[in-house]
């Protein structure tokens, strides 16, 4: 699955191996009807993505009078679904009286507005978080992963930002903390209704990626003055209480990036939205949809940012099972700067529905056969990398390619790979490792000699590579420093990896040489 990137907060860390329902399905609402009921670095965003023993659990169970949706620390989150495709997404953070008839109302207004809006609530969620041990708050990260299984579940056409709504002043402050302290492109903006003070009373304390706005007050607990971001990477509108305290204003105005809006009036909810989302509308960032002749797959395509240079590749990817984030978008990213374009294949959305390993090497190949045919991504080798489930399947892929396809692989990297391959997400993956899936090691022993590289971290457990490290093996290794996220260094294992590709095959390793971690020569 894919990778938090650093600094997502203490609760993202915390946040892993909660069950909500025992159902993946779920009954589809009415237009306008509230919908009640493996990863990653938010940002990458914005959620973690530890292997599947790991991480927390996603689900979907029915309930009156709609849907709701469940993952992690969000147990039946109310989901508001508009008429059509929704044009983009938004989460309303209550405050900590819970769920509330003027969150439901800001929930509607944006589904009006042709969002698909979600509710978090704030009181659960930190009961959620203290029944875990977390012992502070930051759910930026937690944020972003409700965010990509949300989005996955409801099978919407590419991927959207979302936008944070918190309500009231818990919500409203939640939504500007989060919005100031996730990395870029996790969220499209925040906006804040009701925002009454810059004094914050919280049952838990801020985790310590908030200091920079949030500043603790000596001996009142957990009581904290905001502070002004020295810079959001996305809107942050204001809408004050009425009658809320003029340091409320000071600091809106002290934030760059920050808009003073008017004062919250519970009668004119939807066009103080509308206008919100108006706002916020250039700043909205989704996935391009696919090509139509590769429309049914759950495709990114990142173009090179830099000349082809010594690089003569084209990359396509399997992300892990959190979606494309973290060491997904991060790696790719990388590729980019090195002249490399990709093409990424979200495994979260993907694998929602149910593979096998033949349906998979087929829509492999027809992304292949396709990018191939295009002059502005055509390469004379392609470049096939996998990410933890991504690397998972890989092996399979790589087994049924064609004879001119996989001449045309110049090497298959099999990063963070386990010893079982899912075709379908799964609740329990995410809760106990996947005794069901395909093993992995049988059939990447079938695979030509030198064609793919096994890359680990030697502090990830559960990796499989090592077992590959054996005379006559037809893969070979790369062990590196780190774990199942290589320390969140993307930039450095970009570097190694095509290093890597470049270099003559390697013999497998000796356990000595292994464990220390290596380069390739």
């Amino acid at each position: 699955m894919a990778a938090p990137s650093a600094g997502l907060g203490c609760a993202l860390l915390l946040a892993l191996g909660l069950a909500a329902s025992p159902a993946l399905a779920a009954s589809a609402p009415a237009a306008g009807t509230p919908a009640a009921d493996r990863p990653a670095a938010a940002a990458g965003a914005g959620h973690a993505s530890p292997r599947p023993s790991q991480a927390s659990s996603a689900s979907a169970a029915a309930a009156s009078p709609g849907e709701t949706f469940s993952h992690g620390y969000f147990d039946k989150a109310p989901v508001y679904r508009p008429a059509g495709d929704p044009r983009g997404v938004a989460l309303v953070l209550s405050g900590l009286d819970g769920w509330t008839a003027q969150d439901q109302a800001l929930a509607e207004s944006l589904r009006t507005q042709g969002l698909l809006a979600a509710g978090i609530d704030v009181k659960k969620m930190i009961a959620s978080m203290r029944r875990d041990g977390a012992d502070c708050l930051g759910p930026q990260g937690d944020f972003d992963n409700f965010s990509r299984f949300l989005q996955a579940r409801y099978q919407l056409n590419g991927y959207h930002q979302p936008v944070l709504v918190g309500s009231g002043p818990v919500g409203a402050a939640l939504a500007y903390g989060a919005a100031a302290t996730a990395p870029a492109d996790t969220f499209s903006g925040a906006i804040s209704w009701g925002l009454v003070s810059t004094d914050l009373k919280l049952p838990l304390k801020l985790c310590r990626d908030h200091a920079p706005i949030a500043k603790a007050q000596p001996g009142q607990g957990h009581v904290y003055s905001l502070l002004p971001a020295a810079k959001l990477a996305d809107p942050w509108l204001v809408f004050p209480q009425a009658g809320g305290d003029a340091a409320t204003t000071a600091l809106v105005q002290s934030v760059p990036g920050a808009t003073l809006m008017p004062a919250v009036d519970g009668n004119r909810i939807d066009a103080l939205l509308a206008d919100a989302y108006t706002r916020l509308s250039p700043h909205q960032q989704s996935t391009a949809a696919p090509p139509a002749a590769v429309k049914d797959l759950p495709l990114v395509e990142e173009p090179a940012k830099a000349p082809q240079g010594e690089h003569d590749l084209l990359a396509i990817m399997l992300s892990g099972d959190g979606g494309w984030a973290g060491i997904d978008r991060d790696l790719s990213d990388a590729m980019n700067r090195a002249g490399i374009p990709v093409v990424g294949f979200d495994s979260l959305r993907y694998f929602w529905k149910a593979r096998t390993p033949d349906s998979t090497a087929q829509d492999v190949v027809r992304v292949m056969r396709y990018y191939q045919s295009q002059p502005q991504w055509k390469r004379s080798r392609i470049l096939l990398i996998g990410y933890s489930q991504g690397a998972d399947v890989m092996p399979f892929v790589l087994n049924r390619l064609p004879a001119d396809l996989r001449a045309q692989v110049a090497t298959a990297l099999l990063i963070g790979m386990g010893d079982k391959a899912s075709f379908e997400f799964h609740v329990t993956n995410w809760i106990k490792s996947n005794d069901k899936g395909l093993p992995t090691l049988p059939e990447a022993e079938k695979l030509p000699r030198g064609l793919a590289l096994c890359v680990y971290g030697v502090e990830d457990k559960e990796a499989v590579c090592p077992k590959l490290n054996k005379a006559g093996s037809p893969v070979r290794i790369l062990a590196l420093k780190g774990g199942h996220h290589f320390d969140g260094d993307y930039d450095k294992l970009a570097g190694v990896l095509l290093k890597a590709t470049a270099a003559p095959p390697m013999l497998p390793q000796s356990p000595a040489a292994a464990a220390g971690g290596s380069t390739p020569p």
